[in-house]
């Protein structure tokens, strides 16, 4: 079986800091991959010389802004350039970095091999890594497809992949330093995100994930009302009112309204989100971390302790990818996209830890 990487590079930005991340995409793929396809929709010279060193294939197409559809493009080369049918498609982006499993590449693919019967579409843990190396967010994605797959895409951003078959996780990890920009430089891509989400929404006005992104994205750009009106809608559009819970990454809905509504000092409606939350993803490790916080505020450590816990006692798993022996187990795709876990870092655990450790100092300071 052959794995073939598939990407688009767009010097957006910073060209030299994206480049940069380009080699280290490349230069993690060594060893993994059997070919490459890069698409690119409006890089520099550099590209080129990028291709001299690391031989992949490569097209040219103007960006029209529309994500999906140079997916869709890059795809068709790939095609064209292999027609093997025993293969499979990675597809990973230049702010990406591939991490080399425990048991090595060769065997890593050896065992991707082995869930062809299982899946058509294979998940990886994503993590988001900072400036510093650390760890700051994990998600679940479908990267790996066989050809049975049908793979094509949808969506001008938050693209998702839509295949014929089965889908399935596996305990492969890639890492995503695409927030990782300066300041001025994530405030521009959020600028582009929440563009391309309006643009997005203005098709399909009830499309609960657009809502979803949306309300995420309004948080991070502290347009507070509209992360929170947004965030309100996503609950109403939601395709199963009687069982959210069919779409786990729907904690993450009621972790942005908890959040957003605390940032502007409405700690009543905090706690009435969170503890909705709560109730429907009793182990969401962000709910945890963020009632605990509420807790703190409040100085209530009838309501910080049990919080403060239950988030340590997830913190554990929610660092480790699953290690299954079969390297695959089964998944929900509608729920491939399973919400992003902020508090994971060293630093979050640090400050349960001191809190759990001096809660009689912080009542003494109140006092």
């Amino acid at each position: 079986m052959k794995i073939i990487a598939v990407m688009l590079y767009s010097g957006v930005g910073s060209n030299s800091y994206e480049n940069t991340m380009m080699v280290r995409c490349l230069d993690s793929l060594q060893g993994f991959i059997d070919g490459c396809i890069v698409l690119d929709t409006g890089g520099t010279e550099f590209i080129k010389d990028l291709q001299k060193k690391y031989k992949f294939h490569l097209y040219h197409s103007p960006w029209t802004g529309h994500f999906a559809k140079h997916r869709n493009e890059a795809l068709e080369y790939a095609k064209a350039e292999y027609p093997e049918e025993d293969l499979m498609w990675l597809i990973i982006d230049p702010d990406e970095s591939l991490v080399e499993p425990e048991v090595g590449f060769e065997e890593a693919k050896n065992r991707l091999a082995k869930t062809s019967s299982l899946a058509t579409g294979l998940a990886v843990l994503v993590h988001e890594v900072n400036p510093d190396g650390e760890r700051t967010a994990s998600w679940r994605g479908i990267r790996f497809f066989k050809k049975a797959s049908n793979l094509r895409y949808k969506n001008i951003i938050h693209n998702k992949p839509v295949i014929d078959g089965n889908a399935a996780m596996t305990n492969v990890e890639i890492n995503h330093y695409g927030y990782s920009y300066q300041e001025d430089k994530k405030q521009e891509k959020w600028e582009r995100t929440n563009k391309n989400l309006k643009e997005l929404i203005g098709e399909d006005s009830r499309d609960h994930r657009t809502c979803y992104y949306l309300s995420q994205n309004s948080a991070s750009l502290r347009r507070y009302e509209e992360a929170i009106f947004w965030g309100i809608r996503a609950i109403q559009y939601f395709p199963y009112p009687d069982d959210p819970t069919k779409l786990n990454f729907y904690g993450g809905i009621y972790y942005t309204l908890g959040m957003t509504y605390a940032r502007i000092g409405n700690a009543e409606e905090s706690y009435r989100w969170l503890h909705h939350g709560l109730s429907l993803f009793p182990d969401d490790l962000d709910l945890n971390f963020a009632m605990a916080l509420v807790g703190i505020r409040a100085l209530r450590k009838d309501l910080f302790m049990p919080h403060a816990e239950k988030y340590l006692e997830l913190l554990d798993d929610c660092r480790k990818p699953a290690q299954p022996k079969t390297f695959a187990s089964a998944i929900n795709q509608e729920d491939y996209l399973e919400r992003n876990i902020h508090h994971i870092t060293e630093e979050a655990e640090r400050e349960i830890r001191h809190c759990m450790e001096h809660w009689d100092e912080l009542e003494e300071e109140a006092a």
